[in-house]
Formats: C-alpha cells, sequence, structure tokens
C-alpha cells in the first residue's frame, strides 16, 4: 500500500512540474523562424532576378551599341587607324536639319550609347593596337566572342564583354576590332543593397515574429492551460467534485474541452456506481452473513448433538448463501446494464411475438394466474430493442407481479399499444400496492415497498432498478401508477425502429 502511495505521489509531482520544452516558446521560434527564412528567400529572388533582368537588357543594349559601331567602320576599305575613325562616326552629338526643318542627330554618336559610365567601347587596328576608347585607355585586346557578351573580370569588377573583328564590305579583309564592355558593378551593387535591406528587415522581423508568436500562442494556448489546469487539480485532489472547463469559443479547442468533461463526468459517474455498489453490497450482505454466522456458532455449540438444530441451522444458512448468491448475479447484471455495446442498440423485435413468448412461459410456471392480454399491434410492428432485453423487462414486470399479488387476486393484465414513435408496455395487478411517497423510490436498488414482507416474500430489490436501466439505454421512459391495497400498473415506453 505505501509503494502504491509512493508512486502516486511520484506521478502527481511530475504532473506538477512544467514542461521544459515550453510548446510557447516552441511556437514563436518556429514562427519567428518561418518569417526569417520567407524574407531570405525573398531577398535571394529578388537578388537573383534584378541581377538576372539587368544582365539580359546589358547583353541586349551591348549588341545593339555593336551594331551601331560596326556598321560604318565596315565601309572603309583600308586598314584603321585613328585620324581615320572621325570619317565613320561623330564622338560627340552634332545637329542637323533634315528637309522638312526638324532637327536630328547624325548617328552613329558614341556619346549617346554610353550610359551612366557603364559601357565603353574600344577599337583596335588590324594589329591589334588600341587606337580608340571611351575609357580605359590599357583595356585588353579579346579575340571575337561570336556575337555572345560573355563575362570578364577587369580591375576587381566584373562586366560584360562583346567582341567583333571588323571586315571591310569592299576588300573583306581584317581592318580592325572592335569591343563593347559593360560594367556591372553598379547594378551588383544594387542588388547586394537589396539583399541587405532585406536581410535586415528579416533579422528584425524575426525579433518582433517571435514577440508577437509568443503572445499569439499565448492567447492560443490559455484554453488548453485551463484542461490542463483541471487535470492537475482532479490528479491533486482525486476525490473532490469534478468543476467541467468551459471555453468561450467555439473551436477545436472547446471540443477537446468537451469531450474531456463528458469523460470526466462519465468517470465520476463510475466512481460513484463504484461506491453505491461497494455501498450497497456491503449492507446486503451484513445481515445474511450475520444469520450465517449466528447459525454457524449455534451448531458449534449444540448442533452436533441435536438433529433439529443441525436441520434448521443448515437449510436457513443455504437459503442465505443462495440469496446472496442472486443478489451478486442481479447486481453483476445491474452493472453490465450502464452502458450496453452498440450491437445490442441497434437490434430489433416485435413486441407481439416476444409477449406471446413470455406469456406462454409464464403461464407455465405459475397456473394458478389468471392473465388477460391487451394486444393493439399488428404483428409487424418493431421496436429498437434487443428481444433478450425485452423479454427479460416483461418477466421482471410479470415477477413481480407475482411477488406482491395476494392468494386471493391473482390476475394480470398486460397492455400493448402504440402512442405516437413509442410503443408502450404495461402490466398491471391486483397486488398490495405501493403508497405514493414509496413510488418514486422503487426503481432504486434494493429497494422494496412492502418492508414487513421482505423475508416472506424474498427477492433482492433489484428487479426494477435492472428494468429501469434496460429501458434507459434504448433511450424509453418508464412510470408506476399504484393505489395502495388495490394494485400497481407499471409501463415502460420504447421506440419505434427505424
Amino acid at each position: 500500500m505505501n509503494k502504491i502511495k509512493n508512486k502516486a505521489t511520484k506521478v502527481n509531482q511530475g504532473m506538477k512540474e512544467r514542461p521544459k520544452q515550453s510548446i510557447l516558446r516552441r511556437w514563436s521560434f518556429a514562427n519567428a523562424a518561418f518569417f526569417f527564412v520567407v524574407i531570405l528567400i525573398v531577398a535571394l529572388a529578388s537578388y537573383r532576378i534584378v541581377l538576372s533582368t539587368v544582365n539580359n537588357l546589358n547583353k541586349q543594349g551591348m549588341i545593339k551599341a555593336m551594331d551601331h559601331l560596326v556598321v560604318p567602320l565596315e565601309k572603309s576599305s583600308e586598314v584603321l587607324t585613328t585620324n581615320d575613325l572621325e570619317k565613320y562616326f561623330t564622338i560627340n552629338s552634332k545637329l542637323e536639319a533634315n528637309a522638312e526643318g526638324h532637327i536630328i542627330h547624325t548617328p552613329p554618336v558614341i556619346s549617346e550609347m554610353i550610359s551612366a559610365r557603364n559601357m565603353s567601347f574600344y577599337v583596335f587596328g588590324a594589329n591589334r593596337q588600341l587606337i580608340f576608347s571611351t575609357l580605359d585607355k590599357d583595356f585588353p585586346f579579346h579575340a571575337d566572342t561570336d556575337g555572345k557578351p560573355v563575362l570578364i573580370n577587369f580591375k576587381q569588377s566584373k562586366g560584360f564583354l562583346l567582341s567583333k573583328t571588323i571586315r571591310s564590305n569592299q576588300t573583306g579583309q581584317v581592318i580592325g576590332y572592335t569591343i563593347v564592355y559593360y560594367n556591372l558593378d553598379p547594378f551588383t551593387s544594387l542588388a547586394e543593397q537589396i539583399f541587405y535591406s532585406f536581410s535586415i528587415v528579416a533579422v528584425v522581423g524575426f525579433i518582433v515574429a517571435s514577440f508577437f508568436g509568443y503572445w499569439l500562442a499565448r492567447r492560443f494556448i490559455h484554453p488548453l492551460r485551463k484542461i490542463t489546469s483541471s487535470m492537475e487539480k482532479v490528479a491533486a485532489h482525486p476525490d473532490e467534485k469534478f468543476e467541467p472547463v468551459f471555453i468561450e469559443k467555439d473551436d477545436e479547442i472547446a471540443q477537446i474541452a468537451k469531450f474531456y468533461n463528458n469523460m470526466m463526468e462519465r468517470i465520476d459517474y463510475y466512481i460513484e456506481q463504484q461506491r453505491g455498489f461497494v455501498s450497497d453490497v456491503s449492507h446486503e450482505l451484513r445481515t445474511p452473513l450475520a444469520v450465517i454466522d449466528g447459525y454457524l456458532k449455534l451448531l458449534q455449540r449444540w448442533g452436533k448433538e441435536d438433529p433439529e438444530v443441525l436441520e434448521e441451522s443448515l437449510n436457513i444458512s443455504i437459503d442465505e448463501i443462495s440469496r446472496m448468491k442472486k443478489m451478486l448475479e442481479e447486481m453483476l447484471a445491474l452493472t453490465k446494464l450502464e452502458h450496453l455495446p452498440l450491437e445490442f442498440l441497434t437490434k430489433k423485435c416485435e413486441p407481439s411475438k416476444e409477449i406471446m413468448t413470455a406469456l406462454s412461459n409464464f403461464q407455465l410456471i405459475h397456473p394458478e394466474f389468471e392473465v388477460n392480454l391487451e394486444n393493439q399491434l399488428s404483428s409487424e410492428v418493431e421496436i429498437q430493442m434487443d428481444p433478450v432485453h425485452y423479454a427479460q423487462a416483461l418477466n421482471i414486470l410479470l415477477d413481480n407481479a407475482v411477488k406482491y399479488s395476494p392468494d386471493e387476486r391473482k390476475g394480470i393484465r398486460i397492455t400493448i399499444c402504440e402512442r405516437e414513435d413509442f410503443i408502450e408496455t404495461s402490466v398491471s395487478d391486483k397486488g398490495i400496492g405501493i403508497s405514493n411517497e414509496d413510488q418514486n423510490l422503487v426503481f432504486e436498488r434494493f429497494f422494496r415497498a412492502d418492508k414487513a414482507r421482505n423475508h416472506e416474500i424474498g427477492g433482492t430489490g433489484l428487479g426494477l432498478s435492472i428494468l429501469s436501466n434496460i429501458v434507459k439505454q434504448y433511450q424509453g421512459t418508464m412510470k408506476v401508477e399504484s393505489v395502495l391495497g388495490e394494485g400497481s400498473r407499471f409501463t415502460f415506453k420504447i421506440p419505434k425502429a427505424q
């Protein structure tokens, strides 16, 4: 017993301890981490998209600029030199008027193709010596790139380079080379600034999301804490009455609380039933055990020499033992009827058929009783009840009528009729009747109306309690009508079969 108490104490202490890994911290961290990762993914995606878009636009611009640069130079029939370049394109913008008098730019104009110092142009002679540049005078020579910009490193900077061989349209000879270079550093810096800005937002968002997630989790978990507090209270004080947990919002946690309340109320009910069972059995067994004990002591003193005392003691002891055995069997049957399995509750039966069978068996055992049957049902009507339980209910009422009917009034009447969605079965007798104050107690365990005749009548006082439980399990109702000294009428209603 001490080991059990110690174990229960340890369990209670363990339940009082708060979890080391709080769901609040885990939720807030997960929420913040999710926000942080999403922002980083957006930042990385933005970084890649910006670079990809700028690169594509720059490549297209370089190809167009190369065309504007090469087409005039291909008109030359001689190898390109610095002095010849101004014949084929202008370095600075010049204004001219067309036939209609509108001002136009003379193409191609190199200064107009230089975009914010990012794009630079280089012309090499046939000997691969630099003869013209818009930016770096020491830009190295690069071979023809076949019309596709390539990524290179130049002076710790990255950029796209497009190189093309210039051939004379007249002679077909190589007269020079031209290169277009686009510096990507400004756009790379811009993309990096965007990425860093997003990173800062991600860090700040992580901190804000942590606090917000913690606050939000506390609101969500508050109803769960009410349930856990109730569980801790039940574990610490199992003998106290259970107080249901009420959750205001109708959500999943409220459903959990509802199931928890139903479970605890059912447990309380079972505990009360167990206590009642133990109390009733101990109370009812006290008298027969005392009788048996008294007669056994009587046998021990005088029964060995007195045959009459021996026979009387043995007979009474056997009767009391039989009574205890019957009572225990009925108590166990009553306990089983508290909650019937679904397989019983879904069965159907025909009351007319079951009544005829029960009536035939009753008349065989009690031929001295006059039984009248008033059946107002058609044979096809069914009720939602297991046939065995319907027969048991009917036999309990018939047996009860037999016990409480005097010798001069041995008459029983059975009535079965239809009442809306129910089938009503009644058993009337001409017995001793039940007083008004006792009519509300007849369905309780071990109650018997005529206390003066308990020993003479016999029984355990459990029959009507068993009947009441059977009817309740099938969603039916039970009532009694009685006049003291004239008889009683017990009626139970069971729903029709669906």
